[in-house]
């Protein structure tokens, strides 16, 4: 939340201060106007984002979800940014967080597993702590649902195990 309204979560995914990328997952695919003969949404190519979105940042664009009146949510899950969407009311969008089933973790839970993961797999440690949160936000997007829900499991109890033996 951003301001008191919800964030797209498409632009969760991005870095929106980044020139080159604040753009890009509304550039993927731009709905058609209302009513009109064009059945899908318009598709810039992938090779142009970048460029696109960097054009638009110097010609003075910036996200402001704060001043948002319609959220993109999926159609289909796990197509990331080309995913053509459907952009919604304030009502709607709301009822479409709600229907997520995404965990909700604490930072303390967060930081216990961080450590734990340190001492288990270095490197992938290393590559979250020096993620920006866009970054993240990606990292997670790649994968299935299912897989972070067993692996959140899975750490839980770890980190319970951790602290029955502190």
């Amino acid at each position: 939340m951003s301001g008191g309204k919800p964030i797209s979560p498409y632009a969760l995914q991005e870095d929106i201060e980044n020139p080159k990328r604040f753009m890009a997952w509304y550039l993927a695919a731009i709905p058609p106007p209302p009513n009109s003969k064009i059945p899908f949404p318009i598709p810039i190519p992938v090779q142009l984002l970048e460029w696109a979105s960097e054009l638009a940042w110097k010609a003075g664009f910036r996200y402001h979800p704060d001043l948002a009146t319609v959220w993109k949510i999926p159609l289909k899950q796990r197509l990331g940014i080309q995913d053509p969407g459907r952009w919604v009311e304030r009502d709607e969008y709301e009822k479409f967080l709600e229907s997520q089933d995404t965990p909700q973790l604490s930072e303390e839970f967060e930081e216990e597993a961080l450590e734990l993961l340190k001492d288990l797999k270095p490197e992938l440690y290393q590559a979250i702590r020096n993620a920006t949160p866009a970054d993240r936000n990606k990292m997670l997007s790649s994968i299935d649902p299912d897989v972070i829900d067993k692996q959140i499991r899975f750490l839980q109890s770890l980190v319970k195990d951790r602290q029955k033996k502190e």
